[in-house]
């Protein structure tokens, strides 16, 4: 991280100066990642997908940057991607890669759902203090309530304990979404930072109409003798 300091600062004081570092970033974003940091993160994640939904879904990738997710995700035969940012500068370096279907400029927090259908959403990078927090969570996972589908994020390992693991399992006491598998705790940066872990989830969102199903169940549940 030393030859670069401030353009491999991760941390910015708001949304608005957090999208200017990264659109100041974007063009050596990729190479820098590579170089200094080995980010292996996105590669992850994406096999964690594959190992639980169909080729042919058409996937939201949610926080997409320079589309580091997409190209893995296209390496692995999905065809149907749609990425998503608030970064102008990081989405054109993601429409150069030539994997997504549409690439979408959407400050999450302040717009609605996008305007497209989606079987599944993966999130790299995008929760923390300074992006996205634990309390836009539940949000987001309603942007698949209507259809259903997977939800699979990543997080540092010591970002997960207090605000995260609470909305989490919240949206899991809820029924508002299942697990469906937890990654066994990684390397993410291994050439910069080995020390530091990440962690990842896939979980099941259930439908509105499921949800309230299961709602149902467990009061009936609850007056049983």
């Amino acid at each position: 991280m030393a030859d670069n300091p401030a353009r491999l600062n991760w941390q910015a004081s708001s949304p608005d100066e957090l999208k200017a570092l990264y659109d100041r970033w974007s063009e050596n974003y990729d190479a820098d990642l590579d170089r200094l940091h080995g980010y292996r993160v996105p590669a992850v994640a994406a096999e964690a997908l594959a190992r639980h939904v169909a080729r042919d879904a058409a996937i939201l990738d949610l926080g997409a940057g320079t589309g580091l997710v997409g190209q893995v995700l296209a390496g692995l035969g999905y065809r149907n991607l749609i990425a998503l940012d608030a970064s102008d500068g990081m989405l054109a370096q993601a429409r150069r890669k030539g994997v997504y279907r549409e690439a979408l400029v959407h400050k999450i927090g302040t717009d609605s759902a996008p305007g497209c259908a989606f079987d599944a959403v993966i999130a790299v990078g995008l929760f923390g203090p300074t992006h996205v927090p634990a309390a836009q969570l539940a949000g987001l996972v309603r942007w698949l309530a209507t259809r259903g589908g997977h939800f699979v994020f990543t997080l540092r390992e010591e970002e997960y304990a207090g605000a995260f693991a609470r909305a989490m399992d919240a949206l899991s006491a809820s029924g508002a979404w299942r697990l469906i598998e937890t990654l066994a705790p990684f390397q993410g940066l291994p050439r910069s930072e080995p020390e530091r872990l990440f962690l990842g989830w896939v979980f099941e969102v259930t439908t509105r109409r499921r949800r309230s199903d299961l709602r149902r169940l467990a009061a009936r549940d609850a007056e049983l003798p």
